[in-house]
């Protein structure tokens, strides 16, 4: 046998070998090929982990949120959408809550003075305790109300003109 086949770490043995006239990288093993369907389902597998990491953060951010704006001086309740660009917002300002009319101007309707809505609009929960018929008849008489105040106010305010003219 030869010094290179011996040894092949010498120098100059990386070359081809003296016997048979092979060399070293066709003696070596080729890696077998995976296959497609193996390649497929690791890069699903990579999508869906990504995936779920992405919504993970996205959760963690919002429940941060959420922590800090209980602290915030300004919050936004919650509100209707009337239609196209219209709604009817009920806004937290310091200790006061007013609901306001957001369209092509934002104006404010009403501030809600009356302590146990005021709760209920902070703690975020409807009212259950009231049932289906008479909520109909709850409901048209507060907004009765409301409109009454609404109107009173606007009159104070020197408001109560028509408008038309603007």
């Amino acid at each position: 046998m030869s010094e290179c086949a011996k040894n092949p770490g010498i120098d100059g043995c990386s070359e081809e070998g003296e016997e048979g006239g092979e060399s070293r990288g066709e003696n070596e093993e080729q890696p077998a090929a995976e296959p497609l369907w193996w390649s497929a389902t690791k890069l699903i597998l990579a999508l869906v982990f990504v995936l779920g990491l992405i919504y993970g953060v996205l959760k963690f951010i919002q429940k941060k949120n959420n922590l800090f704006s209980n602290t915030r001086q300004m919050q936004n309740l919650g509100g209707v959408p009337l239609g196209q660009n219209r709604s009817v917002q009920a806004v937290k300002i310091g200790g006061h809550v007013y609901i306001i009319g957001v369209g092509d101007t934002v104006e404010m309707l009403t501030e809600i003075t009356d302590e146990e809505t005021r709760k209920q609009l902070l703690s975020g929960e409807p009212d259950h305790s009231v049932d289906n018929e008479n909520s109909g008849k709850q409901f048209h008489q507060l907004f009765d109300k409301q409109l009454s105040l609404m109107k009173e106010n606007r009159m104070r305010n020197g408001r109560g003109k028509d408008h038309t003219d603007e």
